[in-house]
């Protein structure tokens, strides 16, 4: 029998206690999403739903190339903001890594500062990416032991896969990377206790790909042949198969958005 992982019940778990901290805090907690375009992400849509819900001032703030670094730098200065954003797409005229330098490190809510991902691979203390942190999050709540387990982790990038190779290690896991150049994935992958996928491949991870029992949390998102949203993993050929199943939709998606507000209380001084 497959255990469903449930997200937001998790998710509604930590927001209880995230709303009252809010409630307790001297001052208002203040995030600022900078942005090049007009009209936000949806991301930045859910996450000020959630801001509001909770009580976190979510502002975005409309800015232009050629005066972002000077409105990042003013911003990280100010001591009423507590954490910033950068939403969308950056312009290709602007280089992000020194538009992030320009970010104060401890107001960087979302894990790229350089010195923040210097710290992560260093094992020291600083703001993380919140998608990887709501992955380590759901297999504890669970009490899925990670310490000594073969994890296996499909994709390389920037938001996910990369953040959470040193966050498994950190807790003492065998680490596999698989990615489009590797070779025998669904072999390798069939030997793990745990598979995270993060590829955004719909549906390519089946009952091949995992062992009898495993965990398997998928966190790929992406529109199939129909135009649906769909996850990594297909859920009717592993289910029966798998110990713990988490589906994108429920599971590591309201995780990852609570996670985010839980950096930003954690962070508020």
């Amino acid at each position: 029998m497959t255990v469903i992982m449930d997200g937001k019940k998790i998710s509604a778990e930590l927001q209880d206690g995230l709303k009252r901290k809010v409630s307790e805090a001297a001052e208002d907690i203040r995030v600022v999403t900078l942005g090049f375009h007009e009209t936000p992400s949806f991301l930045y849509k859910r996450r000020k739903k959630l801001a509001d819900k909770l009580g976190i001032v979510y502002d975005y703030h409309l800015i232009s190339p050629a005066d972002s670094h000077e409105i990042m730098t003013a911003f990280s200065q100010n001591q009423k903001i507590s954490g910033l954003v950068l939403d969308g797409e950056i312009p290709d005229s602007l280089d992000e890594f020194s538009l992030r330098l320009a970010m104060a490190p401890d107001k960087d809510m979302e894990g790229f500062h350089p010195i923040n991902q210097g710290k992560l691979l260093l094992g020291e203390k600083g703001l993380v990416p919140p998608t990887p942190l709501a992955a380590i999050a759901l297999l504890k709540a669970y009490d899925i032991p990670i310490n000594g387990k073969h994890v296996v982790v499909f994709g390389r990038g920037k938001v996910v896969g990369k953040p959470l190779i040193p966050l498994l290690l950190k807790e003492n896991a065998t680490v596999t990377v698989l990615h489009s150049r590797s070779k025998e994935p669904e072999k390798i992958a069939s030997q793990a206790d745990i598979v995270i996928s993060a590829v955004g491949k719909p549906r390519f991870i089946n009952g091949d790909y995992i062992k009898e029992g495993a965990v398997v949390v998928d966190i790929g998102m992406s529109t199939d042949e129909s135009g649906n949203l769909s996850g990594d993993v297909d859920s009717d050929a592993v289910m029966g198969k798998a110990g713990y199943l988490s589906l994108v939709k429920g599971g590591i998606s309201p995780l990852g958005l609570t996670m985010f507000m839980k950096q930003i209380v954690d962070q508020y001084k």
